[in-house]
């Protein structure tokens, strides 16, 4: 049998719990509590912020609480003993907390979040089948920072005083552990009394209260939650490969649906049997509607909250206001909405760029913003907003705008321009996503070596989306990227058009609008480039004949023409015939010739044949 590369051997998980206990466990269960403590941790980071800023906010402090004291808990079974560690640090920490006994100042904080990446990175390094730690020394270095943190904050008997009084509180009618800790107070009040320093003491009654809470934390009586977990919806894992294929074969149903059509269409010109017609008509009618349902519905499987993605800004821009000595605050709007899972990794990167050149090059310092009469707190507002085919993400500061003279000295520096040459804002914002081109003053962590924003564009146009830029001197910047609802799905709407007798299907998500050609409304520029009026703008005029290299006759009155738009870009296509709308699966094909840079793949048609599909963003961006 051939050996599972998959799957990590004994001897592997040995290295990677150095347990014996844990030699026998499966894997995949081991990488189940990864996933379960990755999904508790996921809003931790942004509940720390909150906390910072709201510290006398309880119910902040129980959130973030109860994950470490559940991974504490689990972790040992597992053999991650580190984990088990660290989370149990980070729990005593919170607890003083939860009684209002630390102080909560932005050094503790920084304690806190470095506790919680490694943790991180714990869960990253066993899910990689490597060892818990890298560095002992390290690791041991931050479990006794953490630790100084309870040491300095508690005052030992009245610490535990108050704890075990606001458990008699939390825990109603369960009479077993009141009366539990109703011994514990008077064992704490005699040993306070005749052993004020006795720390022996002390730790073993912490160690006893530990206990009590470990059953009030799963007590029944806690109505709320059982009631919470009662309510809460059941979930389970698939693998995301497992839904693709799913969704291949939805895309297959929707091409056998098209053939139908097309079957259907001929039998009406054919047959004599109007009843027959009619009921084959009802069946396909049915059948699509299935499918279409099919497809929505795995689509909202694939689905995932996009608050997994913009989590990590105030984080983020937190640790470069501080590392510059900045007072920035953080909005975000719009964390409800749910995305295609393959959207967070294409937004990942860019968001992250966007976010950081906001809060490193965007807000000012607080004398630089004062002396301008700004608040010397800078504000960094995300925002995500849902439409019916398009997700769209903006990050909006109200720094000192783009620095266009920087911009255009870098520009020249690269040789991209010569010196003094005069740019539109247009074309100095372009050059800001060029690769090189950076006007921080000196190299960082965060920013300076030129690189990311020209990444960040490609990317996003590369998946067939767009992003803009608007600034004002002074007052700030906006960027936006807008990017299809999906850029996995392969299961598009479009029209067909013909280009002399060869179909093509244009997206119907690039499509404005469609009209007849009229001569009037056609200009001339340096008599070769054509325009056309269309709603009181001048449109750049291209035929799609001519672009593919096909019968390039003159264009004729009333010939149909097609408006599209790529962003803020539009043009009108010239076609020679709109055959109509339909779904199709976008099928990956190798393209050659002059048809290369115009095509983005290939679509079936309902008689079986193959239409190519036109690359709108591309034809857009070249009639510029």
């Amino acid at each position: 049998m051939a050996k599972d590369h998959c799957r990590p051997t004994k001897d592997e998980v040995r290295l990677i719990m150095n347990n014996e206990l844990s030699l026998d466990i499966d894997f995949e269960i081991v990488i189940g509590f990864l996933d379960e403590t990755s999904d508790m941790l996921a809003e931790i980071n942004q509940q720390f912020i909150e906390w910072e800023q709201n510290p006398g906010n309880l119910e902040i402090v129980n959130s973030i609480f109860r994950p470490f004291h559940s991974i504490k808990g689990s972790a040992p079974f597992f053999g991650l003993h580190k984990l088990k560690t660290l989370a149990h640090e980070m729990e005593s920490v919170l607890a003083l907390a939860r009684k209002g006994n630390l102080h909560v100042t932005p050094e503790a904080i920084n304690t806190l979040l470095s506790g919680l990446d490694e943790i991180n990175l714990i869960v990253s390094r066993v899910r990689n089948r490597k060892a818990e730690i890298e560095d002992n020394s390290i690791f041991d270095s931050l479990v006794e920072k953490i630790k100084n943190l309870s040491t300095e904050a508690s005052s030992s008997w009245d610490d535990l005083f108050g704890r075990l009084t606001d458990l008699k509180t939390r825990l109603g009618e369960n009479e077993e552990v009141k009366n539990a800790i109703n011994i514990a107070i008077d064992s704490i009040d005699k040993i306070s009394k005749n052993f004020k320093t006795n720390e022996v003491s002390n730790e073993k009654q912490k160690e006893n209260l530990e206990k009590i809470e470990e059953k009030s934390l799963s007590s029944p009586q806690d109505n709320s939650t059982a009631k919470n977990a009662e309510n809460s919806a059941k979930t389970m894992r698939i693998k995301e490969e497992r839904l693709d294929v799913f969704l291949s074969y939805v895309g297959e149903l929707l091409t056998v649906g098209e053939m139908l059509n097309q079957i259907q269409r001929t039998m009406a010109l054919m047959s004599t049997n109007d009843k027959l017609a009619y009921d084959l008509q009802r069946c396909l009618e049915s059948f699509h509607n299935l499918s279409q349902e099919l497809q929505t519905a795995i689509m909202e499987i694939r689905k995932v909250s996009i608050k997994s993605l913009t989590q990590k800004v105030p984080r983020l821009i937190r640790d470069i206001a501080a590392a510059n000595e900045k007072s920035i605050e953080v909005k975000i709007t719009g964390e409800e909405i749910e995305i295609d899972k393959s959207l967070l990794e294409l937004l990942d990167a860019p968001l992250t760029h966007m976010a950081r050149n906001a809060a490193d090059h965007g807000i000012e310092s607080p004398e630089i913003r004062k002396a301008a009469g700004k608040n010397p707190a800078g504000k960094i507002a995300l925002s995500i907003v849902e439409s019916e085919k398009f997700i769209e993400l903006y990050i909006e500061d109200d720094g000192a705008g783009l620095n266009y003279p920087a911009i255009q000295k870098k520009a020249e520096a690269l040789g991209l321009i010569t010196a003094g040459q005069n740019l539109t804002e247009k074309e100095l914002i372009d050059f800001m996503f060029m690769a090189g081109v950076s006007t921080a003053q000196k190299v960082t962590d965060v920013s300076g070596r030129g690189v990311g924003m020209d990444a960040v564009k490609k990317k996003i146009e590369s998946s067939g989306g767009v992003i803009s830029v608007k600034t004002t001197q002074g007052k700030g910047t906006l960027f936006g990227i807008k990017v299809k609802k999906s850029v996995t799905t392969e299961i598009i709407s479009g029209f067909i058009v013909k280009a002399d007798t060869t179909c093509y299907v244009i997206p119907l998500d690039r499509i404005n609008d469609t009209f007849k050609r009229q001569e009037e409304d056609v200009t001339h520029i340096l008599d070769t480039d054509d325009c056309i009026s269309r709603n009181g703008e001048i449109l750049p005029l291209l035929t799609l004949s001519k672009l593919l290299g096909k019968n390039q006759n003159q264009l004729e009155e009333n010939q149909p023409v097609v408006t599209l738009c790529s962003g803020e870009t539009k043009i009108a296509l010239a076609v020679d015939e709109i055959v109509g709308i339909s779904k199709f699966v976008l099928k990956p094909i190798d393209l050659v010739g002059v048809e290369t840079n115009l095509l983005q793949g290939g679509a079936l048609m309902g008689d079986g044949t193959v239409a190519l599909v036109l690359n709108t963003d591309r034809l857009c961006r070249n009639s510029i």
